[in-house]
């Protein structure tokens, strides 16, 4: 939690030291002090050079909260700047000690990497006709990944698991759109979380995942009447975000969307390409077997 117990005037005490480090080190200017917290030779052999992005996270929000107060760093650090070894004690605390040991506040924890990942696994759910969070929840309390982790072995049998969870849910959805897209799309993020919890050395987690994504791109989302521009927010947000390699192969194989037209367009178009396939096999009898096949995909 934020360091509260020594704030003054609302700012705390990384708040100021921030600012003292700012005005000493690098003359008020925030973009050097932001550089160095990223430069790993600023923490020598303290192995704390992980920490530069929950300081810079700290930094951007400290540098909000001065903008709308019209407040600069030398305002917040007050004598501080001139007090004798408060800018050396300053330097250990940043680049000196393990971050677990100095009370982190809340920025340096919530940094934006961990606020986007958080916003692309489950953000957006709310804009949904039915949320995915409930059926996310009973995913992830039958698949078991909220209480233990799994071996090579074990992570097979989750596999197994987890499409038996999904299958279940979907025929409890009874055929409604809007619930089989709610379960679907809690199936996303839960395999990605379920890669977090599995040793999934022999694949069978990543091909149980690359199946999720593919029944999900396969949807009729239209007919759920989702707002569009959320449907593909939350895609791509989600897509960006899964760094499991589920997607592999996946964009080549045509099954990802691209082009969705509205559902009546689409029964139109479907209607009209039987139709035209009828009439050339009828007119064409000795080419019937090829316009079947063609109908056919094979394996993909």
């Amino acid at each position: 939690m934020n360091v509260v117990s020594d704030a003054v005037d609302g700012w705390s005490e990384w708040d100021r030291r921030f600012c003292a480090l700012c005005v000493t080190d690098h003359g008020g200017d925030w973009e050097g002090l932001c550089e160095r917290l990223f430069d790993s030779s600023a923490y020598g052999q303290s192995g704390s050079a992980s920490n530069g992005e929950a300081f810079w996270s700290h930094v951007l929000d400290l540098r909000r909260r001065l903008d709308e107060a019209g407040l600069d760093a030398t305002a917040v650090a007050g004598e501080r700047v001139h007090a004798k070894g408060v800018a050396a004690e300053g330097r250990r605390k940043v680049f000196k000690r393990a971050l677990a040991n100095n009370e982190p506040s809340v920025p340096m924890i919530q940094t934006p990497r961990v606020r986007l990942a958080q916003r692309a696994a489950t953000g957006h759910w709310g804009g949904f006709p039915v949320s995915p969070q409930p059926f996310h929840d009973r995913l992830v309390r039958s698949c078991g990944i909220d209480r233990w982790t799994f071996g090579e072995g074990a992570t097979m049998m989750l596999a197994d698991d987890f499409r038996a969870g999904v299958a279940a849910a979907e025929r409890d959805a009874g055929g409604d759109p809007a619930v089989v897209l709610a379960v679907r799309r809690a199936a996303l993020t839960v395999a990605v979380f379920a890669q977090e919890a599995g040793d999934d050395s022999s694949g069978h987690l990543g091909a149980a995942g690359q199946e999720m994504i593919i029944a999900y791109a396969r949807t009729d989302w239209p007919v759920t009447e989702i707002v569009a521009s959320m449907y593909w927010q939350d895609l791509l947000e989600y897509l960006i975000w899964e760094d499991y390699g589920l997607t592999h192969g996946v964009e080549r194989g045509g099954s990802l969307p691209r082009r969705v037209p509205p559902p009546t367009v689409a029964a139109r178009r479907a209607r009209a390409g039987t139709a035209n396939r009828s009439k050339t096999a009828a007119q064409r009898p000795g080419r019937a077997g090829s316009a079947a096949a063609a109908r056919c995909p094979g394996p993909r």
